[in-house]
């Protein structure tokens, strides 16, 4: 039989029409508009169509493409910098 692991992490959705005016307060707006915007994970390119999440790492502002292991990985990050708040 097999186990799953079920945990609740709080999401953040931000709506595409507000995308470019938080990556522009996140002072991330040119480096994604550029081209020069990479997944913090897998290091893939990021544009404002495949940009699938936002997160603080080490008090950076990093990004996170829409693969579904990069973004589990940025899920595990979050819900431990919840569970030490």
């Amino acid at each position: 039989m097999r186990q799953v692991l079920v945990r609740k992490i709080p999401v953040t959705a931000i709506h595409v029409d507000e995308l470019v005016t938080i990556l522009k307060k996140l002072g991330k707006l040119n480096e994604v508009a550029s081209g020069s915007a990479r997944c913090y994970f897998c290091g893939k390119p990021i544009t404002l169509d495949d940009i699938s999440g936002i997160i603080s790492i080490d008090g950076k502002v990093r990004l996170v493409c829409s693969n579904p292991v990069c973004l589990a990985k940025a899920a595990k990050i979050s819900w431990q910098n919840v569970s030490r708040s």
